[in-house]
C-alpha cells in the first residue's frame, strides 16, 4: 500500500484541521444525502454509473461565508461486463472516503446561497471480480483500475477476487442551499473527485497509475 502525498493536499488538510480552533464558536451543522456517482476518463470503461451516500459536519469560521467541513462518503458501482477484453466479468467497485474541505458561500445573503468547496481526501478503494465467463487463459493482463496485473497465461482464479488500496486525492465542488426552516436547508451538490492510484506494470514494461476521476452528485439536507 502506498500513499501519494502532494504538497497541495497536505497543506490544505493542515489548514482545515487548524481552522476550527480559530473560529468564533457556532453550533456545528450536520449534513446527509446521496445520489448518483458518475465515472469519467479511463474508469468509465470499467465501472458503471453507481450510487453514493454521504454524511458530514461543518463549522462556520469567523470570516463570513467560510466553513470548514469533514465528510464521509460511501459509493458502489457495478463493473462493466466488457471491462476485461479476455472475458465477461461481474463484480463491483466500492469506495470509502474521508474528505476535509473548505466551503465558501459566494452569495451569503441570497435566497438560495451558492457555495464552492475544495479540499483533500483519503480513499479506500476496493474492486471485486466475482464472476468470469467465456474466459480462456491466454495473454498477459494488466489493468490498473481493476487492480489485476499478471504475465500470461493468467488462470481464472488469479483474476477472480477482491483487491483494495488506500490512496490520497482531492475534490472540487459547487452546491446550492435552499433554506427550509431555522438552520435547516436542502442542498444539491456536484463534485469532481480525483484519486491518485498505485502503479501497475508487467515485467519489462513501464508502469501505469490507476488515477481515477469521479463525479458524485448529492441531494440532501443540512441541519
Amino acid at each position: 500500500m502506498k500513499l501519494h502525498t502532494p504538497t497541495m493536499a497536505v497543506a490544505a488538510l493542515a489548514l482545515a484541521l487548524a481552522s476550527p480552533a480559530r473560529a468564533q464558536y457556532e453550533p456545528p451543522r450536520f449534513r446527509a444525502g446521496g445520489g448518483p456517482i458518475l465515472p469519467a476518463g479511463a474508469i468509465s470503461d470499467r465501472f458503471e454509473t453507481g450510487w453514493q451516500l454521504t454524511a458530514g459536519v461543518g463549522w462556520k469560521l469567523a470570516h463570513e461565508g467560510l466553513v470548514v467541513r469533514f465528510d464521509y462518503a460511501y459509493s458502489r458501482q457495478r463493473l462493466v461486463g466488457s471491462a476485461l477484453s479476455t472475458g465477461f466479468v461481474n463484480g463491483e467497485h466500492q469506495i470509502h472516503g474521508l474528505e476535509a474541505d473548505l466551503e465558501w458561500t459566494v452569495t451569503p445573503g441570497g435566497s438560495a446561497p451558492v457555495y464552492l468547496l475544495a479540499g483533500p481526501g483519503l480513499y479506500r478503494r476496493q474492486t471485486a471480480i466475482t464472476e468470469l465467463r467465456d474466459y480462456t487463459p491466454g495473454p498477459s493482463i494488466c489493468d490498473p483500475w481493476l487492480q489485476v496485473c499478471a504475465p500470461g497465461p493468467v488462470p481464472a482464479e488469479d483474476v477472480l477476487g477482491s483487491r483494495s488500496s488506500t490512496d490520497l486525492g482531492f475534490n472540487l465542488g459547487v452546491g446550492v442551499d435552499v433554506p427550509i426552516r431555522g438552520r435547516g436547508a436542502a442542498f444539491f451538490e456536484i463534485r469532481w473527485r480525483f484519486v491518485w492510484g498505485d502503479s501497475y506494470a508487467l515485467p519489462g514494461e513501464s508502469g501505469q497509475r490507476a488515477n481515477s476521476h469521479y463525479f458524485p452528485m448529492t441531494l440532501g439536507v443540512r441541519f
